[in-house]
């Protein structure tokens, strides 16, 4: 069963990731001409290199920052042709324009950098630089961008402090930009993505898992019996997004309480049965990334892998021998020596989708494979396969 459901999640992304998602957008020519279309969507790492554009009459074409001055997607973001020198290296790119006003801050390919009204284009970058003291080689980091924009920024009497307090990240130069085109009545931040997205909710696992031939080590046990267990596993999960990096990608995590139950009744001679039970609890903590193969706001697809941290904290099992002998039934507990992992890691690979209820609930169906470390203790190596379905209602808590 597992390898269908392999198969299966492989058809899925192959089909939906071949789906386009064009959005409504524009371009810009070279002769400063502004043209309406739908502009397929990219994450952020390709957005710079090339631009897909289609028509009305929906005709793909696409473009290099060569052939455009720039394009943009309808209140999600901004490009323009850029020309730039890194280590001695001309480059051009579209460049992504996170601040537009009296100071314009574009970002191309990792690397920020400043506009003036001017037209005037300043790297803005930190300088790493080598010093040798008796010896001993020191690494010195010099923030050369907060000179640039202290020298720039120097008729808004309150910008310096800020200046010296950001950092060379996005979030931070957004904010030194903003305040100092509102200082002189610049245009604030023209992108519309959040920084993140938080999601918290409950979940449970209907699961159903499956191990190994357990008699090369307990030979009073029916593996047939024994090897199978069907568990429900309440649980809470988190899920963390942040869309001006990728808007596909996700990343979960979460707890859940599984209690697994284990029978085998063994008949051992012709008037003896062995029985045998285990009762294994324990908390599954995982840890997964995930990537959403479309963009469809009300019935998103996904894909998904990472790890278990499966940590046991209660377990209990017995073991009986039943002896009937003319009709009289004579039970005796025997020593019972079946033993449970104390952790044991498992990894798991999955697909599900997540439609949208509100715009702030939204419910995750998915179904997941695992392998990995079982809960019953073994000398040879065995490992536990678990097929799981989960449904789980998530509340948005940031947008």
């Amino acid at each position: 069963m597992r390898y269908w459901l392999i198969c299966l999640i492989t058809l899925i992304s192959l089909k939906l990731a071949a789906q386009s998602d064009y959005r409504p957008g524009y371009i810009i020519t070279t002769t400063s001409d502004t043209i309406r279309g739908s502009i397929l969507y990219k994450e952020r790492s390709s957005q710079f290199a090339l631009c897909t554009f289609r028509n009305g009459s929906n005709e793909s074409t696409t473009y290099s920052p060569q052939q455009l001055a720039g394009y943009g997607i309808d209140n999600e973001g901004h490009f323009k042709s850029l020309t730039y020198t890194i280590d001695n290296t001309v480059a051009k790119n579209f460049a992504e324009i996170l601040v537009y006003g009296n100071a314009t801050l574009l970002l191309a390919n990792s690397h920020f950098f400043l506009e003036t009204n001017e037209h005037e284009i300043f790297r803005l970058r930190e300088i790493v630089e080598e010093r040798i003291v008796d010896g001993k080689t020191y690494l010195r980091t010099k923030p050369e961008f907060k000179g640039i924009l202290n020298l720039k920024f120097s008729d808004c009497n309150t910008a310096t402090a800020r200046v010296m307090k950001s950092a060379l990240n996005e979030k931070s130069l957004i904010n030194v930009f903003n305040h100092y085109n509102a200082c002189t009545g610049g245009v604030k931040n023209i992108s519309q993505k959040p920084w993140s997205r938080t999601q918290i909710g409950l979940a449970v696992n209907a699961t159903g898992a499956s191990t190994t031939d357990l008699t090369q080590t307990y030979n009073h046990i029916e593996p047939n019996q024994f090897s199978s267990t069907r568990f429900v596993a309440p649980g809470i999960t988190l899920i963390l997004q942040f869309p001006r990096s990728s808007e596909r990608l996700f990343f979960e995590s979460g707890v859940f309480y599984i209690q697994e139950k284990f029978y085998s009744s063994k008949q051992t001679t012709s008037n003896t049965v062995d029985v045998a039970g285990l009762t294994s609890n324990y908390l599954q903590v995982p840890i997964g990334i995930g990537y959403y193969l479309n963009n469809s706001k009300q019935l998103p697809f996904f894909i998904e892998g990472g790890g278990n941290l499966n940590l046991k904290t209660t377990a209990s099992s017995y073991r009986t021998r039943e002896t009937t002998i003319n009709d009289n039934v004579t039970v005796i507990h025997l020593t019972d020596y079946v033993q449970t992992q104390t952790f044991f890691p498992t990894i798991f690979i999955g697909a599900g989708i997540r439609p949208r209820i509100t715009e702030k609930i939204n419910m995750t169906i998915r179904s997941k494979y695992s392998f990995g470390l079982p809960t019953i203790r073994h000398e040879q190596s065995v490992y536990q396969h678990t097929i799981t379905a989960q449904v789980g209602i998530h509340y948005l808590f940031s947008k």
